[in-house]
């Protein structure tokens, strides 16, 4: 049996089966409970005729039995298709009809969508009968389970496409415990650990909040409603939490509510951040919550399974200026940066593209040929995963981040192709044209804002409630803009382009101007 996360807990469940692993506050479940539960469940979906590599799509809200669902499909050889319970029912179609579950978990709330967009074929099972599997010992646990190898895939996690459609990112079991095995280098979560999660199953940063402090023996907290950040900043005080894993906005948010700056945090060690640039006056806020806490800024895209580099940051310095690295690979991350002729770059201050191999690597993206061959190339004899992000090394051998070399941004935490919401927008017959960039509140928040050119004698009004319409029926809510306006005419450079700095300006000025009124 290769490495695989199907074993993820097992030997914690042997060593300390009575321990509690996971409470959502209102409910929680021990090591031991959660193993043979998970045992349970994923004899079942082999009962119910899934086999190896099966997808199982989950489709419910983040919560303490939930768990009992994911580790039964690793368990069962399956693969774990986490989807977003708020994305809009066109984008969630297109999903579930490409990638053609056996079966699909949800919850009593959802099941109405669920039945109306699926075929008969497809099985469903409610998060309501994982119960028993939890209460009756009388079920048996099956003898049943396939042998899980390295190669096998995880899961599938679902990010934006530069189409504007979906695209499922596929991880392999050994690239997980590699991810893992590299990660306890430098977050140092253990069995005395108290950790809360704060990222959504859907997104890649749960692999890392979710999965890495169980497989560590840790205590977690999961926590499901992120809407007020002054109850973020309650949950990690209440529970006395060492470990947590916030992206770099989240933790600017939190910073700004009355009671962060009234506490310190005794207990609090370490905190993980990454999928966008941390900013430098947040950073140093946190630091000063308590007497010996770290900082690791994370980087890593979806295809690179989570993470593959970092960079701890631990000294207060409130005159700095320069944004922190990204650091150093993880140990079985591979990272080289090429210049445009493809020849790699050693010497520090000049700039090229990431590429990530080693066990990090994704194995592709599901169904989609023509992007694997471009993305997935071969260097220096091993398969690497173009990131289009451009970085530089630093004299010390760090990792900078420059940006990218697309139209792809970090907002909220999600990694963003803003083309894709350009497409989307432009399919709308009466839209000439439009672009999409990101701008920043008053409060330093990154946000998306869109820019309409329209056709014809289209009415204005008319044009800003259909457009909204039409991308929170097509769209994610993270992908749809915040601020939508419609211009004459886009500034442009001397090259005939748009110009994209100009008009996020514009586009800043006009956000400031409305909240004003």
């Amino acid at each position: 049996m290769g490495k695989n996360i199907a074993n993820l807990v097992t030997r914690h469940s042997q060593k300390s089966p009575h321990k509690c692993a996971i409470t959502d506050g209102k409910t929680e479940i021990t090591y031991g409970v959660w193993e043979a539960a998970s045992n349970r469940f994923a004899g079942k979906l082999i009962e119910m005729g899934c086999q190896k590599g099966d997808r199982v799509v989950v489709l419910a809200s983040k919560q303490t039995i939930l768990m009992v669902g994911i580790l039964g499909i690793f368990k069962a050889g399956c693969i774990h298709v986490p989807l977003d319970q708020k994305m809009p029912v066109n984008r969630l179609n297109k999903i579930i009809t490409e990638i053609i579950p056996s079966v699909i978990l949800t919850d009593q709330e959802l099941l109405h969508l669920v039945r109306e967009n699926v075929s008969k074929e497809v099985k469903i099972v409610l998060i309501e009968q994982l119960h028993p599997l939890i209460t009756d010992s009388t079920v048996e646990e099956k003898d049943i389970l396939p042998q899980i190898e390295s190669e096998d895939i995880a899961y599938c996690i679902y990010t934006s496409g530069s189409t504007g459609d979906p695209k499922g990112v596929l991880i392999k079991h050994g690239s997980v415990i590699d991810f893992f095995e590299g990660t306890r280098e430098f977050y140092d979560v253990d069995e005395d650990s108290r950790c809360v999660s704060f990222s959504p199953f859907h997104f890649d940063a749960s692999v890392m909040d979710i999965l890495f402090p169980l497989y560590q023996g840790a205590w977690l907290y999961l926590y499901s409603d992120v809407v007020l950040h002054e109850l973020l900043f309650e949950v990690i005080k209440n529970n006395s939490v060492t470990h947590f894993a916030a992206f770099g906005s989240m933790l600017g948010l939190i910073a700004q509510t009355k009671e962060f700056h009234d506490v310190i945090l005794k207990e609090l060690k370490t905190i993980l951040t990454g999928a966008d640039v941390p900013d430098i006056k947040v950073i140093q806020k946190w630091l000063g919550k308590g007497e010996n806490i770290k900082i690791i800024n994370g980087y890593g895209p979806t295809e690179g399974t989570c993470a593959c580099a970092a960079y701890i940051i631990r000294d207060r310095d409130p005159n700095r200026r320069e944004l922190y690295p990204i650091g150093k690979p993880l140990k079985n991350a591979k990272l080289y940066l090429v210049d445009q002729h493809n020849q790699e770059i050693y010497d520090p201050e000049i700039p090229g593209e990431l590429l990530i191999g080693g066990t990090h690597v994704m194995a592709g993206y599901w169904n989609r040929e023509q992007e694997n061959k471009e993305r997935l190339v071969e260097f220096k004899g091993i398969i690497c995963y173009k990131t289009g992000d451009i970085c530089k090394y630093l004299a010390d051998g760090n990792l900078f981040f420059l940006g990218r070399n697309d139209n792809e941004v970090n907002v909220g935490g999600y990694r963003i192709n803003l083309n894709g919401i350009k497409q989307v927008i432009n399919r709308l017959h009466w839209v000439e044209n439009s672009e999409v960039v990101t701008i920043e509140s008053k409060y330093g928040e990154k946000m998306l804002a869109a820019a309409l050119m329209l056709a014809n004698e289209t009415s204005k009004y008319s044009a800003l409630k259909q457009v909204k319409e039409h991308l929170n029926q097509e769209l994610p809510q993270y992908m749809v803009p915040r601020q939508i306006v419609v211009m004459e005419k886009f500034p442009q450079l001397s090259s005939g382009k748009t110009d994209r700095k100009t008009l996020s300006s514009l586009l800043e000025r006009e956000l400031l101007a409305s909240k004003a009124d």
